[in-house]
């Protein structure tokens, strides 16, 4: 009945794949340019003498000097990071302060609640009533089944 037709691209379609196709080399020449260095040894930084730490770089250190660098490094860096966390805790005691009061009030009131509500279950029902109960459901549907078969 339907006969399928070959699809025909449209003309727009067609000069769109030409401007494409006239893009795409200068584009791969540009990206082949810029990764392919034309110096075949890496540039290395020349580092100064003086730096940040006072760590002469020209001298040769004992293995003694370098521990004793790394140790105070160590100190340093660990008394940094718990004076920042320290830091970081306060601000956000001090940020979140109002939302602890809300919800420790909160707290307080659903805790209140649940006492009264389970001082309130424990005066309904009496502990022995639970065992006394379940077996008298179980008699009652074992009478209620004996029942039934006498009745057939």
């Amino acid at each position: 009945m339907f006969r399928s037709k070959k699809a025909v691209p449209s003309r727009r379609l067609i000069e769109g794949e030409r401007k494409l196709r006239k893009l795409t080399l200068p584009m791969l020449l540009l990206c082949l340019a810029v990764t392919v260095n034309p110096s075949a040894q890496p540039q290395r930084k020349k580092l100064s003498s003086e730096n940040v730490f006072g760590i002469d770089l020209e001298r040769t250190y004992s293995g003694n000097e370098v521990d004793e660098m790394l140790s105070v490094m160590a100190e340093e860096t660990d008394r940094a990071i718990e004076e920042s966390y320290a830091e970081g805790f306060k601000a956000a005691a001090l940020r979140y302060a109002p939302e602890t009061a809300y919800f420790s009030d909160i707290n307080e009131n659903l805790a209140a609640e649940n006492g009264r509500l389970s001082r309130q279950c424990s005066r309904s029902v009496p502990l022995w009533h639970v065992p006394l109960f379940c077996c008298a459901g179980i008699m009652l549907g074992y009478g209620i089944r004996v029942a039934g078969e006498k009745l057939r």
